[in-house]
């Protein structure tokens, strides 16, 4: 009798880079400016007079700080992309592994905050309380926070040479960002 064994190591190797614990615990710190921010600003929305919040518009220290936050956070992660074009990877191949979709976030952000700011806050004003949670453009920017955030647990999990039972520090990445 024959017996067959799987066998769960890949066979193609990565061509890809994957991005350090040290560059996934510096996204994730400048990724924690930008849900600071982000929570200022939905307290602003649900806690302060109309008036007020109309008044500050994208200059209030919340937006500030949020786009402060987004702006170290994008940086970091076209940083992690240019090292890799610097040493002569192309397209797709300079992208680490599970930082494509928050390429994407980093990319989306902007186009989200434009529109809220210049668009939606123009037509339909300031939202409060729970309508700022479902208005279009929260939810894109809550969409593009969320690729960029959930980068190092996308890297870990398509991490093949990951111990099954990984020390604390070599998981504590994935950890903190799928906390986020």
């Amino acid at each position: 009798m024959t017996v067959l064994t799987a066998t769960t190591q890949r066979s193609v190797p990565e061509t890809r880079p994957r991005a350090t614990g040290r560059d996934h615990m510096v996204l994730l710190l400048a990724a924690t400016v930008m849900e600071v921010g982000g929570l200022l600003d939905g307290w602003a929305h649900s806690s302060l007079p109309l008036a007020q919040l109309e008044r500050e518009g994208v200059l209030s220290p919340w937006h500030l700080l949020l786009g402060f936050g987004y702006a170290l956070t994008a940086a970091w992660i076209a940083l992690l992309v240019l090292r890799q074009v610097r040493g002569g990877a192309r397209r797709l191949a300079a992208v680490p592994i599970g930082y494509g979709l928050g390429l994407a976030g980093a990319a989306a952000w902007p186009i989200g905050f434009g529109l809220d700011q210049f668009v939606w806050h123009q037509v339909f004003g300031v939202e409060r309380g729970i309508e700022a949670l479902l208005s279009p453009t929260h939810l894109l920017l809550g969409l593009s926070e969320i690729l960029m955030l959930t980068s190092p647990l996308r890297a870990a999990w398509s991490d093949a040479t990951l111990p099954r039972r990984p020390s604390f520090g070599a998981f504590f990445p994935a950890l903190l960002s799928l906390t986020f």
